[in-house]
């Protein structure tokens, strides 16, 4: 398989860095439920590429948490679109 190219989203996410600690969510367990925050004000939470990658890793980090019976989305209108930087 071809190395890839620059630029790609592999290496995007490798640019920047470790996804923990997160700098653009927040993940609270407690009482059995996961509330996962979007918290990027500046980009109106604009998804981005780290964004992204830390959302993946929340997420699995809640399914491989034994206790966490429910994860709470954010509300309606948290999310304003993605970011092309």
């Amino acid at each position: 398989m071809a190395e890839p190219q620059a630029g790609t989203y592999r290496q995007q996410l490798e640019a920047r860095g470790p996804l923990e600690p997160y700098q653009l969510v927040k993940l609270a367990i407690a009482d059995g439920v996961a509330v996962i925050t979007m918290k990027d004000p500046e980009a109106l939470n604009a998804f981005s590429i780290r964004m992204t990658g830390e959302l993946r890793h929340a997420l699995a980090a809640v399914e491989d948490h034994a206790q966490v019976r429910a994860v709470h989305p954010p509300p309606h209108g948290a999310l304003q679109g993605m970011s092309l930087q």
